[in-house]
């Protein structure tokens, strides 16, 4: 009798604990996540003497697949980005040319170029 309900305690908490796992993860649709479409970046523009650049201005975001040369794997375009004394954010991704999760498989890494000028260098690690 005692083996019994030992069997039935164990079988109980066990139920409770799959419960406290599964269920809201099947609430939260199916416990997998979503690959994001978007990636939020922040930066610090200056000119050559280490002023802030005031803007506006356009910045190339691109995704290679080497630290120097290599294959662009996207790029946007951000257009007016208006820097507050030098600080600025953009969505990259969310100006009309969303990610996908095949754009990082592998090492990736990103350029930025701000309007005329070269790309800046080292291009930046995606980690």
């Amino acid at each position: 009798m005692r083996k019994w309900l030992a069997a039935v305690v164990v079988l109980a908490v066990a139920g409770i604990l799959i419960g406290m796992v599964v269920i809201p993860a099947v609430a939260q649709g199916g416990g997998g996540a979503a690959v994001p479409t978007s990636i939020s970046y922040q930066g610090y523009l200056t000119d050559d003497n280490g002023d802030p650049i005031p803007g506006p201005v356009n910045i190339t975001f691109t995704i290679y697949t080497e630290l120097s040369g290599g294959t662009p794997v996207w790029s946007e375009v951000h257009t007016g980005i208006q820097p507050d004394n030098g600080l600025f954010s953009a969505e990259l991704g969310g100006n009309g040319s969303p990610m996908s999760a095949a754009i990082f498989d592998g090492d990736r890494y990103l350029g930025v170029k701000v309007g005329a000028d070269v790309e800046m260098t080292p291009r930046q690690k995606i980690t």
